[in-house]
């Protein structure tokens, strides 16, 4: 069995909720990256049901601090049992239930606490390896 997105599109940026807080460093390097270039290369991977961002919360901040009201993302189904959440390097215990809470109640997890893994035959693979590649011009998402 192969993980893809239930669906691929642009959605409002602010429809989108975050489960988890940014690591200052890794946002202004991702930053310089995404100015440099000009364009979004990935979308972000997001819960379909309730557009929890899964991967991609450095992503939606730089976009939105540039003025973005749009972002592509990659929906999900995050009760595929192809999805497993395993700890960051905090060690702090995760699953999908406290993502979801940690969104939907508006109490953020902390940065890089939690890897978002897919199950392939050939062993577990990092979520973001399934988000679509959009090379989207930041203007467009303005």
């Amino acid at each position: 069995m192969i993980l893809r997105p239930i669906d691929v599109k642009i959605v409002k940026i602010d429809s989108l909720i975050e489960h988890e807080e940014i690591d200052l460093i890794h946002l202004e390097e991702l930053k310089a990256e995404i100015l440099r270039d000009g364009y979004l290369r990935k979308s972000l991977a997001v819960d379909y049901k309730t557009m929890v961002i899964l991967d991609g919360h450095h992503r939606y901040n730089i976009l939105k601090g540039f003025g973005c009201s749009k972002v592509p993302v990659s929906l999900f189904d995050y009760d595929s049992p192809l999805i497993v959440v395993e700890p960051g390097p905090l060690g702090l215990p995760v699953c999908k239930d406290i993502v979801r809470e940690a969104g939907l109640k508006k109490r953020k997890l902390p940065p890089k606490s939690t890897y978002h893994m897919v199950v392939t035959d050939s062993g577990k693979v990092h979520l973001s390896e399934f988000e679509l590649d959009v090379y989207v011009p930041l203007e467009k998402l303005k």
